[in-house]
This record gives C-alpha cells, structure tokens and sequence, in this order.
C-alpha cells in the first residue's frame, strides 16, 4: 500500500491469558490492558489475531467489532476496494487479522465447505439460533444477506447461485451439484433452495431453515407430508452434531516422520557444560 518500507515495520507480541479459564470477555480485559499500555509509549496497534481457541476468538470480537470503518479513515481507500475484506474495526481502526464467528468466537474456516460445515452446525444445534428467523448459511446473519438461483449451462445445467445478484459478507463459491449432497468429508448439505409455497420463484430458503421457514411463513402447509424436503437425515445429522461438539477443539499439525527434522546433535566440543569447567 506504500513504497515506503519503513511504514510495513513492527513489533510483534504475545498476550497470553492467565489460567486459561477466563471468559472471553474477561480475556478481552487482559489484552486491552497491554493495548493500553503500547498506546501510552507512543507505538500505534494496527492489527491483532488469536491463536484459534475460542476464548481468544470472542475477546476479539470485544476488541474489534465495535464500528463499520469510516470511509473517512486513511486505510479506507485501500481497503474498501476488497470485496471480501472484513471493514469491522475496533477503537483507532485496529482490524482483526483472521475473521472469527460472532456467534462461538472460533475462527472462521476460509474453505468454502468447511465454512458451510462450521456455520451450518449452528442452525440446528446452537440454541442461539431461531430458524424461523432464517439466519443466514454462510455469516448467520437475519434477513441481510440474499441469494438467489438460476439454471446452469452445458454440463453444469442445474442449479447453481446466482453470484452476480447475490450479496454475503462472507460470499463463497459453492459448486451447487458438489454442495448440495451429504458425504463423509463435506457432511453439510445446506444450501439455498427455492420454496414451493413463494409466489416469486425467485425467493430462495436455506435447506437447514426450511422447517422454521414453513412454521413462520406458510403455517397451513403440513410439516409430517413434506418431511422429505426439510429433515436432515441421520448420518447427516450425526456428522454434524459431532462438527458441532468439537467446534472449540483446535487441530493440531501433524508431521510426518519423513518430514520430522533430524535431532540436534552438539558435538562435546561445544557443549555448555563446558563453561563450568574450571580452567
């Protein structure tokens, strides 16, 4: 964003908590108090991210999520122009560096699938989440975000999401045909689909709100005769009740054996034993 090398220097540090038992809030707490204290020594804080746990990811949220970048602001122009950029900012424009769920405070997967999966994990099990109000797939959002469907062409003729007039802060690009079925490393099945009942067939629902939908929307329709079209079946539900009861759980990186660096082997020669010998 500048030619100027010196502006892109900074110092790094680690905030780690107390007894790991803190909440998020009181976390928040204890990282506002170094923010402070860098503020005071003159030094500005330009971003901050967490390690992934979901404590860190919540405080976060405290930290960051306060207010829309104002357009007045001097990293505006430069990043305004990203469609996909997180503009929610905390006090002096701090940004988040990794985009957490506001809803668990754990971090949002960049994966399409694993971010339908992690977003699709709260509509049925999370009891924060009202179904009837239709949050959305992809952010959970009420009645802000739109997505709309049209017909495929040559060998991708079925559905797929109309991109061009559909709008999400957390737009991915979903292979309908791909997304739309059940399977043992993509278990998530919501998508949007188009209501029976709507009058503009352009209206969509997502798969998972369909039974809130029908209960809210279109109370005369019978929910036992179309149980097919808004049940999660088992293994799906099973999947997903499990992504659900790890979502806190952070993975650890396996290495491989044959990728593992060779041990550090220090000759006698330069041990440090070698400093308490006496001469």
């Amino acid at each position: 964003m500048s030619e100027d090398h010196r502006l892109y220097s900074a110092l790094p540090a680690l905030i780690s908590g107390q007894c790991g038992r803190e909440s998020g809030r009181e976390h928040a707490a204890v990282i506002q108090t170094t923010l402070d204290g860098v503020a005071k020594s003159g030094l500005q804080t330009i971003s901050i991210t967490s390690d992934g746990e979901s404590r860190r990811g919540e405080a976060l949220i405290h930290l960051t999520f306060k207010k829309h970048l104002e357009t007045t602001s001097p990293i505006y122009p430069a990043l305004s122009i990203l469609a996909l950029m997180n503009l929610e900012v905390g006090d002096n424009d701090k940004l988040l560096r990794k985009k957490p769920c506001s809803y668990c405070g754990g971090e949002l997967p960049e994966q399409p699938q694993c971010l339908l999966k992690h977003i699709g994990a709260h509509i049925p099990f999370d009891p924060k989440v009202d179904t009837t109000l239709e949050p959305c797939g992809l952010c959970l959002r009420l009645a802000q975000c739109a997505f709309y469907l049209k017909k495929g062409r040559g060998a991708q003729n079925g559905q797929q999401i109309n991109y061009k007039n559909s709008h999400c802060p957390s737009m991915v690009r979903l292979t309908y045909s791909i997304a739309e079925k059940s399977m043992m490393a993509s278990p998530c099945s919501n998508m949007p689909m188009k209501c029976l009942w709507y009058v503009e067939a352009a209206l969509v629902v997502w798969q998972y709100n369909l039974k809130g939908h029908i209960k809210s929307k279109h109370p005369y329709v019978s929910l036992p005769d179309h149980e097919s079209l808004w049940k999660i079946r088992n293994t799906e539900r099973k999947a997903m009740r499990s992504k659900w009861d790890d979502r806190k759980k952070v993975k650890k990186k396996r290495v491989s054996k044959s990728k593992a660096a060779a041990p550090l082997v220090v000759s006698a020669a330069h041990s440090l034993c070698l400093t308490l010998v006496e001469p």
